[in-house]
């Protein structure tokens, strides 16, 4: 599988309340009247708008064809902006979205590379010509039985031969999909 991009993703801005003190972190100016003066507004503004003094987090989610759900995120502590326009124009955010994703990323990989073919199935997904061909490689007992049902024939020779066609004529726009073996 391709690693996923910002266009086969939802990206959501999640805010949360922030748990360093505001008192020494928002600002050191050297002028502790100014910074008290700006962590005073801050600590009031609090009281009614998150953005005041939050920890930001970037996530960005993507689903399977099978339903599954993965997720990857990026976080910002110790943020003080007027809104969500003024954080995404800041300059951090663009590379919290690559983060988020490159974190995925390394999650579906992950997960690829410790499914363990003894307890797993692949899906074939093809898209094209021919409309939701699917071919299910099962290695659990009934396994045979179930992949033959997929490819609606009786013999393993017959769905090898439907497969390898399949392939054949298919083979510059198939995805294969790695799931946990569902009971």
């Amino acid at each position: 599988m391709k690693n996923l991009t910002p266009e086969d993703v939802t990206i959501d801005l999640i805010l949360h309340p922030e748990h360093i003190p505001v008192r020494g972190n928002l600002i050191v100016s050297g002028d502790d009247t100014q910074d008290r003066i700006d962590e005073d507004a801050v600590l009031a503004r609090l009281e009614y708008d998150l953005w005041a003094w939050c920890s930001v987090e970037v996530k960005a989610t993507w689903t399977a064809k099978n339903g599954e759900t993965f997720s990857g995120s990026e976080y910002l502590g110790g943020c003080s902006y007027s809104g969500e326009a003024d954080f995404k124009t800041g300059g951090y955010y663009e590379g919290m979205v690559e983060a988020a994703i490159a974190e995925l990323n390394s999650k579906l990989a992950s997960t690829r590379a410790a499914v363990n073919p003894e307890t797993a199935y692949a899906v074939i997904y093809w898209q094209g010509g021919i409309t939701d061909i699917q071919s299910v490689h099962l290695t659990e007992a009934g396994a045979e039985k179930a992949w033959l049902e997929a490819w609606g024939v009786e013999t393993v020779e017959e769905a090898e031969r439907l497969e390898a066609v399949a392939i054949e004529a298919l083979s510059d726009c198939w995805q294969v999909e790695i799931c946990p073996l569902k009971e």
